[in-house]
């Protein structure tokens, strides 16, 4: 009889008796000799004579066939076969769970001890009967699998709801970097591999974006961001992106890191299209801020100048006018004379702005110009073009209109309510003037 120590030298008490415990068989087979020697377990290990290993079939197969499920024996066969053995490398370590016909689990572990030239010459296997902790995997499996059927059936539904509110759902792998499309096919979640993974994606996204809208993105999807975020917090960004007709649209996508029910932790990416929901609130905005009927700025869209755009003026100049006689004009032709000859005024009027040049109707017969870090000398040269402009409107349309204009004038430091309320004195001046002139040419007709 041999013991183990002569084989490999590492066989001490301790060795032993742990040996005992946690392995109900173990085999030691050379492969030069083509023998199995079966190693009996207690006190001492010891091992019977070697007996011959059939190269042509598994010589613990053979002789366990019978106590192995008929779906396993393939599989046993092939681990213990000779060729199997031999092609150990010198650090390999194999393991095979298969499960006996009394319904005992047992984990087979196949080990080199002895390489030759390259070449494994001694293999140790050991059985391990593993059916109390297969039970308790089983129990842990099928919870997990309860709990992840039952998240599944929430991702779907949520996956469902999703689906009609945004125009892209992806998943994106943190740690290897893989991109996936989400989307719904008969009521399978479906993932569709997005070639080039997270790299191609951003790339080809932050090409398509608009020039005004790219910094902003940047800083808040830059590479080595994502994995700084906490679980759970949202990243949300709007910005105008070019579709396949070349024409910017507005989309919002927000996205948010967490683990998904596989462990794995994820960024999942939602973008919804609002492109109809940003044109009708600038819509709505630019109704907020014009006036209806002339269509000029309105009160409110000059109190939000004054407060922003207006503080940090160079110079400033105001032009304030007031059509003479409307009153009269509602009076005795109607309102929709009055609006008309509101309308003409403002035209002419809007033939003298531009992006520094703002006209406002503050209501009724009053309108404004502020006229932003221009010269002085420039007002008098746009109350010329505005006078030429309203003249040629009156010939236009047979409507003759008298209106009467202040300016004011400021550098910096610039007060523009200040500057209004200069324009409207100067501009009720001009209006007693042109009474006065109207009134003494009437009397010298008379």
């Amino acid at each position: 009889m041999h013991t183990l120590e002569d084989l490999f030298a590492i066989t001490t008490q301790d060795l032993i008796g742990k040996i005992c415990n946690d392995y109900y068989a173990m085999y030691l087979f050379n492969t030069e000799e083509e023998k199995v020697y079966p190693v009996k377990l207690s006190k001492e290990l010891t091992m019977e004579p070697g007996r011959t290993y059939p190269p042509t079939e598994s010589y613990l197969c053979g002789r366990l066939t019978d106590s192995i499920e008929p779906q396993y024996r393939a599989a046993v066969y092939e681990f213990f076969s000779l060729a199997s053995l031999r092609s150990l490398s010198e650090n390999d370590r194999r393991e095979l769970m298969y499960l006996q016909t009394g319904g005992r689990w047992i984990k087979a572990v196949l080990l080199p001890v002895k390489v030759k030239a390259g070449k494994t010459t001694v293999v140790l296997a050991t059985l391990r009967d593993i059916t109390e902790s297969r039970m308790q995997l089983n129990e842990v499996s099928e919870e997990k699998r309860i709990e992840t059927n039952r998240a599944d059936n929430y991702y779907r539904l949520f996956l469902a709801a999703a689906e009609e509110m945004y125009v892209s759902i992806i998943k994106i792998n943190i740690a290897t970097g893989k991109a996936n499309r989400l989307f719904l096919d008969q009521g399978s979640i479906v993932e569709r591999s997005l070639e080039g993974g997270l790299k191609t994606l951003y790339n080809d996204f932050l090409e398509s974006i608009h020039p005004d809208d790219k910094e902003a993105i940047l800083k808040k999807t830059a590479y080595g961001h994502l994995e700084k975020l906490p679980l759970d917090r949202k990243v949300e960004y709007t910005y105008r992106r070019k579709n396949k007709l070349g024409q910017y649209k507005w989309y919002s996508t927000f996205l948010r890191l967490d683990y998904d029910y596989y462990g794995k932790l994820t960024a999942t990416v939602f973008t919804v299209d609002i492109n109809e929901e940003i044109m009708e609130r600038a819509r709505l905005k630019d109704l907020s801020e014009h006036d209806a009927l002339s269509y000029l700025f309105n009160r409110t869209k000059l109190e939000h100048m004054k407060n922003t755009e207006y503080q940090t003026l160079s110079s400033c100049g105001v032009l304030f006018f007031d059509i003479n006689n409307l009153k009269d004009v509602n009076d005795t032709q109607g309102h929709g004379a009055g609006d008309e000859l509101i309308c003409q005024v403002a035209d002419s009027i809007r033939s003298i702005t531009n992006r520094n040049i703002h006209a406002y109707r503050l209501g009724g017969d009053e309108f404004i110009v502020i006229i932003c870090d221009a010269p002085k000398s420039a007002m008098e040269n746009l109350v010329h073009m505005w006078q030429a402009r309203l003249q040629e409107l009156a010939d236009m349309t047979g409507r003759k209109c008298s209106v009467a204009v202040g300016a004011a004038w400021s550098q910096a430091p610039v007060v523009v309510q200040e500057l209004i309320e200069e324009a409207d004195k100067a501009m009720y001046v001009k209006k007693r003037l042109m009474k006065s002139e109207l009134s003494n040419k009437a009397e010298d007709k008379s």
